[in-house]
C-alpha cells in the first residue's frame, strides 16, 4: 500500500504542473533562437595535403631510411606552417585579393559581400593606391614595401591587432597535424566568410611547398654553386698551367723530354767512341810519319830538290784535309757529295803525278836503295794522309762534342723545371677530379631533396 502510494502521488504531482512541463521547454527553446538569432555564421574548411617524405623515391639505392630525419622533416614543415613570416604572406595575399576581387553588391567565392564592405570601410586611401588590380603578386609586395615604413602604419595594424580575416592573432587558429605515421598532413581553418576559409588555406599551402622547397633546396644550392665556383675557378688554374707548360715546352724546342734525352745521350755515346778511334788513328799515323820523315832526313836534299814534288804533296795534302772535313759532315747534303767526289778525283790525279815525280827521283837516284825510298815515300805518303784526315776528323768532332756538351747544358735545367710544372700540373687535376666527384654528389643530393620537396600536394 505504501509503494501504491508514492506512485499515486508522483502522477498527481505531474498532473498538477503539467501545463508548465509543456511550457517551460518552449519558453527555453524561443530565448535560445532570440540569443542567438544574430550570432555569426561559422564556415570550417580542412585541407590534406601529401608531403611523401618518408616514401618518396631517392636516387640513392644505398640510402637508408632515417626515422628520426624524417619526424624531424615533418615537425619542420608543421613548424614552417605555423611560422610568423608564412602567416604574414597568407595574411597580406589574402587582404589584397580580398580587394582586387571582392565585390560590394553580392558574394563570390573570394569574399562576401557584408565582408568587403566592411574592409573596405576601414581601409585607408593610401592603401587603395598600392592595389594593383591586375596582380595580386604586385600588390603584396607593395604591401610588404609600406608595412617595413613603421609600426604606426595600416598593413602593420591589420597584421598586429585583432582583425577576425587579417591577423596574425586569427591566423593562429589554423591547425595543422600530421595524420598518425603517414605522409598526410591536415589543416584545419574554420572562420565566419566560406570565400576567405578557402582562399586561406589555399595560400597557406602555396606558401608552405615554396618556403619548404626554398628551406630545403637553400643549403644545397649553396654547396652546389661553391663547388662550381672551385671547379671554375680550379679548371682556369688548369689552364693557365697548361699553357705554361706549353710556352715552356715551344722555348725549350722540346716535343718529348724523356725521348729527346735518350736520344741526346745515345748520339753523346756514339760520338765520344767515334772521337777515340779516330783520335787513336790520328795519334798512329802521326808518329808513324814522324819515323818515316826522320828516316827519309837523309835523303831529303834529294826529295826538295824537285820543286814540283813539294807543290804536288802541298796539293795532295789540302786536297786531303778538304775531304775528310766534308766525309765528316754530320747531315750531308747533295751538294756535299758532289764536291767530295770531284777532290776525289782531283786527288787521283794529284796521287798519279806524285808518283810519276817519284819515280823520275828514283831513277834519277842510281844508288841500289832506290826502291827502298820509293817504297818509303809511298808509306809516308799513305800516313800523312791518313794523318790529315784524322786531324779535320777530330775538328769536325770536337765541334761536334761541344755542341753536344751545349745541349747537356740547356737540358740540364730544362728537366727539373719540366717536372715541376708536370707535378703542379697532375695536382691540380687531382682536385679538379676531386671537385668534379663532390659536385655530383652535391647535384644528386639536390636532386633527391627536389623530388622530395616537390612531392607536397593537396591530396
Amino acid at each position: 500500500m505504501t509503494t501504491m502510494n508514492k506512485t499515486a502521488s508522483l502522477f498527481h504531482f505531474i498532473y498538477r504542473i503539467r501545463y508548465w512541463i509543456a511550457i517551460f521547454p518552449l519558453l527555453v527553446a524561443i530565448l535560445v533562437a532570440l540569443f542567438t538569432a544574430r550570432l555569426p555564421k561559422t564556415y570550417e574548411a580542412n585541407s590534406t595535403i601529401y608531403t611523401g617524405i618518408a616514401s618518396s623515391p631517392s636516387l640513392d639505392v644505398t640510402s637508408v631510411t632515417n626515422w628520426f630525419a624524417t619526424n624531424n622533416s615533418f615537425d619542420n614543415i608543421i613548424n614552417l606552417a605555423r611560422a610568423r613570416s608564412t602567416l604574414e604572406t597568407v595574411s597580406l595575399k589574402l587582404f589584397a585579393q580580398a580587394l582586387i576581387k571582392g565585390d560590394s553588391q553580392k558574394d563570390n567565392t573570394y569574399i562576401t559581400a557584408a565582408n568587403y564592405n566592411k574592409l573596405r570601410s576601414i581601409v585607408p586611401a593610401d592603401v587603395m593606391l598600392l592595389v594593383d588590380t591586375a596582380s595580386i603578386e604586385t600588390t603584396f609586395q607593395r604591401f610588404m614595401q609600406y608595412k617595413k615604413k613603421g609600426p604606426n602604419n595600416f598593413i602593420y595594424g591589420l597584421l598586429n591587432w585583432f582583425h577576425p580575416h587579417y591577423s596574425i592573432d586569427a591566423l593562429n587558429k589554423i591547425r595543422v597535424n600530421r595524420l598518425g605515421n603517414s605522409d598526410m598532413i591536415q589543416l584545419n581553418y574554420s572562420c565566419d566568410d566560406p570565400g576567405i576559409v578557402h582562399q586561406t588555406l589555399r595560400f597557406l599551402i602555396e606558401e608552405l611547398d615554396t618556403e619548404y622547397t626554398k628551406l630545403q633546396l637553400g643549403s644545397s644550392n649553396d654547396v652546389v654553386m661553391y663547388f662550381e665556383k672551385q671547379l671554375t675557378e680550379t679548371r682556369e688554374k688548369l689552364n693557365v698551367l697548361e699553357d705554361s707548360l706549353l710556352a715552356f715546352s715551344m722555348a725549350s724546342n722540346l716535343i718529348n723530354y724523356d725521348e729527346q734525352t735518350k736520344q741526346l745521350t745515345v748520339t753523346k755515346h756514339e760520338l765520344d767512341a767515334r772521337y777515340e778511334a779516330t783520335y787513336t788513328e790520328n795519334y798512329t799515323s802521326g808518329h808513324m810519319v814522324k819515323q818515316l820523315e826522320k828516316q827519309m832526313k837523309d835523303r831529303a836534299a834529294l826529295l826538295e830538290e824537285s820543286k814540283q814534288f813539294m807543290q804536288q804533296m802541298e796539293t795532295i795534302s789540302s786536297l786531303s784535309q778538304r775531304i775528310a772535313q766534308l766525309e765528316t759532315t754530320i747531315n750531308p747534303t747533295p751538294q756535299t757529295t758532289a764536291a767530295i767526289s770531284q777532290h776525289k778525283r782531283l786527288l787521283e790525279k794529284a796521287k798519279n803525278r806524285l808518283q810519276e815525280i817519284s819515280g823520275s827521283i828514283s831513277t834519277l837516284n842510281a844508288s841500289k836503295e832506290g826502291l827502298a825510298l820509293q817504297d818509303m815515300v809511298n808509306e809516308w805518303f799513305q800516313e800523312t794522309l791518313t794523318f790529315k784526315r784524322t786531324s779535320a776528323q777530330l775538328e769536325v768532332l770536337n765541334t761536334r762534342m761541344e755542341e753536344i756538351d751545349a745541349a747537356f747544358a740547356e737540358f740540364t735545367p730544362v728537366g727539373p723545371n719540366l717536372k715541376k710544372q708536370e707535378r703542379e700540373i697532375q695536382v691540380t687535376e687531382n682536385a679538379y677530379q676531386t671537385l668534379l666527384n663532390h659536385l655530383a654528389q652535391a647535384k644528386l643530393q639536390q636532386k633527391n631533396i627536389e623530388m622530395r620537396s616537390t612531392t607536397i600536394n593537396l591530396v
